[in-house]
């Protein structure tokens, strides 16, 4: 499990914008993004689906989260979760 700061997550999505929107669901919206090489040690450069925790709209979205942490994604792709 690797962790990532905000900036980073900001910086795979170029700042969560428009273009790399997917949808939303009851956490918030997911952005597509992609981590480079050697931003952690051991992690390989691979595509991200980003979810912004909308903790406004309830807690849904936290749980939803709680949940699908729990399952293993499939081999080669990554999903992140971060709080706003």
């Amino acid at each position: 499990l690797h962790a990532f700061t905000y900036a980073e997550l900001r910086g795979a999505t170029a700042g969560f914008s428009r273009g790399n929107y997917l949808g939303c669901g009851g956490f918030g919206p997911v952005y597509r993004g992609a981590v480079g090489e050697g931003l952690r040690p051991g992690l390989r450069a691979q595509d991200v689906a980003v979810k912004y925790l909308d903790l406004e709209g309830g807690t849904q979205g936290h749980k939803e989260w709680l949940v699908s942490r729990d399952f293993s994604p499939p081999r080669g792709q990554c999903t992140v979760s971060i709080g706003n």
